[in-house]
């Protein structure tokens, strides 16, 4: 349980240290973690409607970079830590 609470907090703390480098740097300048771009191109394949609105209250990579990214990383694939991002 312990290892689950664990994980939970660091996918919210990678998210969180996401926001707050992006907001420092500029626009041409933000570099994303990996994890943040599957999150990111998987929710913009479930509904991009859903990501262009939190696009407007968070920063998120833009849909340039998503597109860059989607011909290199399946956002499907494997087990990584989608599931531990839950709002």
């Amino acid at each position: 349980m312990n290892e689950k609470k664990d994980q939970d907090e660091s996918c919210h703390r990678l998210f969180w240290d996401q926001q707050i480098a992006a907001l420092s740097a500029q626009q041409t300048q933000r570099h994303w973690h990996p994890v943040l771009i599957r999150w990111c191109l998987h929710l913009k394949m479930i509904s991009s409607s859903v990501y262009d609105a939190l696009k407007g209250v968070l920063t998120l990579p833009s849909g340039r970079t998503l597109q860059d990214y989607s011909h290199y990383i399946n956002p499907f694939s494997g087990n990584f830590i989608l599931s531990n991002f839950r709002f």
